[in-house]
């Protein structure tokens, strides 16, 4: 009789917005999975043409973390995975919380995604009743933060069959700052029928927690890569993966790509169910991770993968849902009532996002699997995708073209159970998919961090309103009263005192006043009465030779602002020391540089802004030489 693990069914969950290299002041962390069966010192071998560092054995298969200083990862990354004896390399990619919270009245009848006489709900009562009163228990493991002890789960959480995968972390917190673990189990299984609370979707469903997030809510590849192999290796046929990598940041894709493929090939009899992402993008132009995983070569994901959505009351794509590319399915995410411990509130909250739009799906498969245990894999899939209510509004942006229906999943014959919401047609409310949105994002046409508006150089203030936006300068200090602040302002002399607080802008001094110090004479010696000695023939001292001190040559380095606001161009030139340059701007011109700006310009140490102004859309070129030295940049005008 197959064991208690054999017949496991697990749901996993864990979330990202961001997917960027581990923030560390001299060293990135990178995952390497090697073919099997190398010695120890072919690995040694491996890590040392690559330069890599061994940190520690992974529990994926044949995998280790490995270090790198910050500045060799692109280069490690890419002999490792040019190195044949290599399966992949990948950054050890950092993933954050991304559900948001308020508090609500915690009863079910605020419930709306699961029936509450709103036709967009997933029909859960007819499901219910399809399953009968005594379905079997079915394991699901819920891959996040800690699942906390709360009145609605109980017995339904299995502590023997949990795990920690939690590597090291930074995190100071002592309780999660949102419960988003405990919240997702409820959505999967809270009690059923005990007055208290709300309903899980499979209400006879037991919670194992697969803890791979800190309670700050950040977790890594490496720690979502192990939760993975442990829910295959413990044959939990659902996996539910309710994160999504940063859309704007396609850096290392291919890398984090290919890991994902790798471990979701060798569980094909698993259905890792995973969330779209909430950056309101198309996926098919912007590709997050898992959601998009490819197999190399190959233009369709996984067939055991399942990508969701989010749609709201109204059976319309939420704005802030990703669509498109690999999704395949939509289902409820909007203000969805699931159990808290810690976080907004203890007790009961709502939540938003493609999170909660995977859970609910996972709950669905939870109930079509505890029906027939042998429905696994991409056959499970199967079943999920031919279950749902269809909408013009959705067809373009899901493989399914529809919303997760749990009671047509368990054979609930259509006609009768309604026709869904009135639907809509899907809107981003973050085009920029800068995560501000509505109101809070100033300048929706660009991606940006303050406010949702461009911060070249990172000192808070917004380039359209920077007085100097190539240079950090949160006091925005201009004490000349001149277009542009203290840190754009010129030092012709190069003694790193700019214009306005130089009294000798042409002298170089390392003095307060930017002035060399006044020279004291040197008083005459009153000559001695006393005789010298007479001295036979002596030979004169050599004159010694002074070698001038050689001027280091010079270093260039553009920065560039664009004020799309204003309509202008601003090109900062920094050299190492006091230089005279040829500037020189370019328009593409149907393949070809047409010269439009040439100009001379002195700048010294603390650098020199040449203005442009209402340049036409198009690429441009911009040219620094001096003294044989030349730097090219280039830009967009929008």
């Amino acid at each position: 009789m197959p064991s208690r693990r054999a017949n496991a069914c697990a749901v996993v969950l864990f979330w990202a917005l961001c997917c960027v290299l581990p923030a560390s002041s001299n060293a990135a962390e990178l995952i390497l999975r090697r073919g099997p069966g190398l010695s120890a010192g072919q690995r040694a071998d491996l890590r040392a043409r690559a330069g890599v560092t061994h940190k520690r054995t992974l529990t994926v298969r044949d995998a280790e973390l490995v270090t790198v200083p910050d500045a060799s990862a692109r280069r490690a990354l890419a002999a490792l995975n040019g190195d044949p004896r290599v399966i992949y390399a990948a950054p050890n990619a950092r993933l954050r919380l991304a559900a948001t919270g308020t508090t609500t009245d915690p009863y079910l009848p605020f419930q709306w995604d699961l029936e509450q006489g709103n036709d967009a709900d997933i029909d859960i009562t007819p499901a219910w009743a399809k399953l009968g009163d005594a379905p079997p228990m079915v394991n699901v493991g819920v891959v996040d933060t800690q699942v906390q002890n709360h009145v609605d789960l109980f017995e339904h959480v299995d502590r023997e069959l949990s795990t920690d995968l939690v590597g090291d972390t930074t995190c100071t917190a002592t309780a999660p700052v949102i419960d988003h673990g405990t919240h997702i189990a409820g959505t999967v299984a809270a009690i059923r029928g005990n007055g208290t609370g709300i309903a899980g979707i499979a209400p006879t469903a037991r919670i194992v927690p697969i803890r791979a997030f800190d309670y700050c809510g950040m977790g890594t590849l490496g720690s979502v890569l192990e939760a993975f192999q442990y829910a295959g290796d413990e044959h939990i046929p659902i996996v539910v993966a309710s994160f999504a990598t940063d859309p704007l940041d396609q850096s290392a894709a291919p890398e984090i790509n290919r890991a994902f493929a790798d471990l979701i090939d060798r569980y094909e009899e698993t259905l890792f169910v995973v969330a779209a992402g909430n950056e309101g993008s198309d996926n098919g132009e912007l590709p997050v991770y898992p959601c998009d995983t490819r197999a190399p070569g190959s233009r369709t994901h996984p067939p055991n993968l399942m990508c969701v959505a989010s749609s709201d009351k109204s059976d319309t794509p939420t704005c802030t849902s990703n669509v498109g590319g690999s999704v395949d399915v939509f289902a409820p995410g909007e203000q969805l009532f699931s159990t808290t411990v810690t976080g907004v509130v203890a007790g009961w909250t709502a939540m938003s996002g493609t999170s909660m739009s995977a859970a609910v799906v996972a709950g669905v498969a939870a109930l079509a699997n505890a029906q027939d245990p042998g429905l696994v894999g991409s056959d499970l899939k199967t079943r999920l995708m031919n279950s749902v209510d269809r909408f013009p509004g959705m067809q373009s942006w899901a493989g399914s073209g529809g919303r997760i229906n749990a009671a047509y999943a368990l054979g609930v014959a259509r006609g009768g159970l309604g026709s869904g919401g009135p639907g809509g047609v899907y809107r981003s409310c973050d085009p920029d998919h800068d995560s501000f949105v509505g109101a809070t994002d100033q300048c929706p046409e660009v991606a940006g961090t303050v406010s949702g508006c461009l911060d070249v150089d990172g000192d808070g203030v917004r380039d359209d309103q920077d007085n100097c936006p190539g240079l950090a300068n949160p006091d925005q200090a201009n004490l000349d009263g001149d277009a542009f602040g203290d840190a754009c302002d010129p030092d012709q002399d190069g003694d790193a005192k700019v214009e306005a607080l130089d009294a000798c802008p042409r002298q170089y001094a390392l003095t307060p006043s930017g002035c060399p110090a006044p020279v004291v004479p040197t008083p005459t010696p009153t000559p001695s009465t006393t005789p010298l000695p007479v001295v036979s023939a002596v030979t004169p001292a050599p004159t010694p030779v002074v070698t001038p001190p050689r001027l280091a040559p010079v270093a260039l380095r553009v920065k560039l602002a664009v004020r799309t606001a204003r309509h202008v161009t601003r090109v900062m030139v920094k050299p190492n020391r006091t230089a005279t340059f040829a500037m020189r701007v370019e328009q593409r011109v149907r393949k070809r540089w047409k010269r439009i700006v040439k100009r001379s310009l002195s700048a010294g140490t603390a650098g020199r802004v040449m203005t442009l102004k209402r340049l036409a859309t198009g690429s441009y070129r911009v040219t620094a030489t001096a003294r044989g030295v030349k730097q090219a940049k280039r830009f967009r005008v929008l």
